[in-house]
């Protein structure tokens, strides 16, 4: 494997331990220690306020079902079950939910600052993005420790445009998501894993400085929210920012989705 391709790798891995903190699992409950790995999400600060961030049909299929919601951060951590109103754009395929304040001592997760939320989508071909999410595969319900067995997925790909006739370049940003181009933590040869699960990651970019040796995971910056995998092209379709700001400025429109 080429020194590159080790740099690229080891880049990954700093990424996963700097920014799992903000990133959570999301499942339905379907009785006490016991559930399914539906997606993912991400906690965000805006303003003052706390959000978990994530696609909505995560939340759609969950009550479609009549199941409970709950997320979780980090492996065999314990759940934390959700009640409440999220806000609900099903047209974009995004939701947010306001933790009400302040946060309980149960809740272990940190929040992502806002500066760290780009203000615009705009790449250029040399960028990377990357995603990072919990694969439903790698992701279960774990009685013995009251909480969610679960290994997360840091992906870097380059923009590309999708040919999903849901694809719209106005809104969505695709990303390269190929399982037979893997480069591992180690810079060694990799196995992909699924998708299923990843609806709802956060999507980041780095932008590209002319070798990969200037990266730095500070320079990353929230960019979309992963909706789907195109299998054709082998690329996730990301919500990109901008519409997610308008929904946290309230300027969009959105209903709501309640979780007893």
């Amino acid at each position: 494997m080429t020194a590159v391709a080790r740099a690229v790798g080891s880049f990954l891995a700093q990424v996963r331990g700097a920014y799992s903190k903000y990133v959570v699992t999301i499942a339905a409950l379907i009785d006490n220690g016991c559930g399914e790995v539906i997606g993912t999400g991400s906690i965000i600060r805006f303003r003052s306020d706390v959000f978990l961030l994530t696609a909505a049909h995560v939340l759609t299929k969950i009550k479609s079902e009549n199941r409970g919601m709950s997320f979780s951060n980090g492996d065999g951590r314990p759940y934390i079950r959700m009640h409440g109103d999220f806000l609900v754009n099903t047209k974009l395929d995004v939701a947010l939910y306001k933790f009400p304040l302040p946060l309980g001592p149960d809740f272990s997760v940190e929040a992502c600052p806002e500066t760290m939320i780009a203000a615009s989508s705009a790449c250029s071909d040399k960028d990377i993005l990357f995603v990072f999410g919990f694969p439903g595969e790698e992701s279960r319900f774990s009685a013995l420790l009251n909480g969610i067995r679960s290994k997360s997925l840091t992906y870097g790909g380059k923009p590309v445009i999708s040919g999903d006739s849901f694809f719209d370049p106005l809104m969505h940003l695709g990303m390269t998501f190929d399982p037979t181009h893997v480069i591992g933590g180690d810079g060694e040869k990799s196995d992909l894993p699924k998708p299923s699960g990843l609806s709802g990651s956060p999507v980041w970019r780095i932008p590209w400085m002319g070798n990969v040796r200037k990266w730095e995971t500070p320079d990353a910056r929230i960019v979309g929210v992963s909706l789907r995998f195109d299998e054709r092209e082998r690329c996730i379709v990301a919500l990109r920012i901008e519409s997610i700001w308008e929904l946290l400025r309230a300027t969009g429109q959105s209903d709501t989705i309640q979780f007893s």
